[in-house]
């Protein structure tokens, strides 16, 4: 795995965790990237009802492992189509650079 994706990684589940509603965190990102529930379940190999109670917290919160895995398939999922959070990463750089 590349650094670029370690850091999103990091990205995506820092805003999760720190989220007072992690579901729905995941949710977000989940839409914000057009990722439709059924494909995201199809890679974790989990049915999407379970995905679905996770992201309206009708299961309990997710584990560390699950959120891994959940952002690892929304970036496996990206990487097949638009590349969009290549496109977050980078404005996300020039964002900063903008700040200093």
């Amino acid at each position: 795995m590349s650094y670029k994706k370690d850091e999103l990684i990091s990205k995506i589940g820092g805003s999760v965790i720190v989220n007072e509603k992690p579901g729905k965190a995941l949710k977000n990102w989940r839409e914000r990237l057009s990722i439709r529930q059924i494909d995201l379940a199809k890679i974790m190999k989990i049915s999407p009802s379970v995905l679905s109670d996770y992201e309206s917290s009708r299961r309990p919160s997710p584990g560390i492992g699950f959120v891994r895995r959940y952002i690892e398939a929304l970036i496996q999922l990206d990487e097949d189509r638009e590349k969009i959070l290549e496109k977050l990463s980078e404005t996300s750089k020039k964002s900063a650079i903008i700040d200093i």
